[in-house]
């Protein structure tokens, strides 16, 4: 008997510890999503800043198609390239420099998952998980069977079985005074 309880006590503290160990691990991945959540919100910045410059170069060969002189053509041409050098530079810059983070955040992304998908523990939350769900099942399918139970049972006939005996209950008591 008193093997049994230590052996309860070991596999409660180990899996208190496995517990603990889930929850720290489901906390940084939950960090490194909203991580790369950030970075992919970045991305789509750039991605419409892009466009936007898209939208900018076909503006300007419009208004280049409607000058005639070669003169201002050409100044035109170089003040439209100096702004896209600058624009161009510009997201290369945020492009640069957010490729290292990004780098780094899927590889700690990747490490997590990996370091979670091999734990025991994990596992153990897993096949916890599916029994969860099975039990979940059950008892939804338990409750239906309840509720059709309760739909199908007619309570007015011992209702008025009741009320029956309560009037004669009444009358005999009456008739005694």
């Amino acid at each position: 008997m008193k093997l049994m309880q230590e052996e309860v006590q070991f596999i409660s503290k180990h899996l208190d510890n496995n517990k603990q160990t889930t929850v720290r691990l489901m906390e940084q991945k939950k960090a490194r999503e909203l991580e790369l959540e950030k970075i992919l919100t970045l991305e789509d910045k750039i991605d419409a800043e892009l466009k936007e410059i898209e939208t900018k170069t076909r503006d300007m060969k419009n208004e280049l198609s409607g000058m005639r002189n070669e003169e201002e053509l050409q100044t035109a041409a170089d003040s439209m390239r100096d702004d896209l050098l600058e624009v161009i530079e510009g997201c290369t810059e945020k492009i640069e420099s957010l490729t290292p983070q990004l780098e780094l955040e899927s590889a700690k992304y990747e490490q997590l998952k990996q370091s979670l998908e091999s734990d025991p523990n994990w596992g153990n939350v897993k096949i916890l998980k599916s029994k969860l769900i099975e039990c979940e099942k059950d008892i939804s399918s338990i409750q239906e069977k309840i509720n059709e139970m309760n739909e199908s049972i007619k309570y007015t006939d011992l209702k008025s079985e009741a009320l029956t005996l309560v009037h004669k209950i009444n009358d005999t008591i009456l008739a005694k005074q």
